[in-house]
């Protein structure tokens, strides 16, 4: 997958791969009304920490920070906190 990105031109230098957690996964459930509910696991992305994010993001230039909200509280509060930079 990372061949395919960085032939698309992706910038990949910030992915990195977990040797003890595999990939998060999520399920969308919707309702009758349209109301959803996400089942799901983190998987390696909880394993990402305040400090690499912050390292990480002191490295990039971009004038918006998006979150999704899939990753530990402690890197998405260490995102915010940096981004607010």
């Amino acid at each position: 997958m990372l061949d395919d990105l960085d032939a698309w031109g992706v910038d990949t230098r910030f992915i990195s791969k977990s040797a003890q957690e595999g990939t998060g996964t999520f399920i969308a459930e919707i309702d009758q009304t349209s109301g959803n509910t996400m089942v799901g696991t983190l998987g390696a992305n909880a394993t990402i920490s305040g400090e690499e994010v912050s390292q990480t993001l002191g490295q990039i230039e971009a004038p918006v920070l998006l979150l999704q909200l899939e990753t530990s509280k402690e890197s998405a509060m260490a995102a915010l906190k940096t981004g607010r930079g």
